[in-house]
């Protein structure tokens, strides 16, 4: 059973950024059903590298996208960017050197702060495009 349920709830109505917040919650459940299942250490740690990475590229696409619309509270948007994969990396290199081990409380940490960006943070940028004609 996934941990995150994709629904329409989460959709902006950007394609794109749904698509790749779709992707995320997969990446999410991924890592929930590698830690349910004890997987081996090695396939946790890949599957916690791909996470990171594709967070980095979603981020990077979101923040060109609110940079080429001239969205107001992009550098705010953009520190909570930061400060995500800042945690995601200390948790990874904590997990790497056997400080930490992935339980409930790490999976439940990614899953609510993705659905809380996505229906506060991302929502917003959203209905400020979509106010001025920036999307359709």
């Amino acid at each position: 059973m996934p941990l995150f349920t994709w629904s329409s709830t989460y959709e902006l109505g950007i394609p794109a950024m749904d698509r790749q917040h779709l992707t995320l919650v997969d990446a999410i459940n991924e890592l929930h059903d590698a830690m349910l299942s004890g997987k081996d250490r090695e396939l946790v740690q890949r599957t916690i590298h791909q996470l990171i990475s594709y967070t980095k590229v979603h981020f990077e696409s979101e923040e060109q996208l609110l940079t080429a619309k001239g969205y107001p509270s992009f550098p705010d948007h953009r520190m909570q960017h930061h400060a995500f994969v800042s945690r995601v990396l200390d948790f990874h290199n904590q997990y790497m050197d056997g400080r930490v081990v992935l339980s409930a409380e790490v999976m439940l940490f990614l899953k609510d702060w993705l659905a809380s960006h996505i229906l506060v943070e991302d929502r917003s940028y959203a209905v400020w495009m979509k106010e001025r004609g920036l999307v359709r």
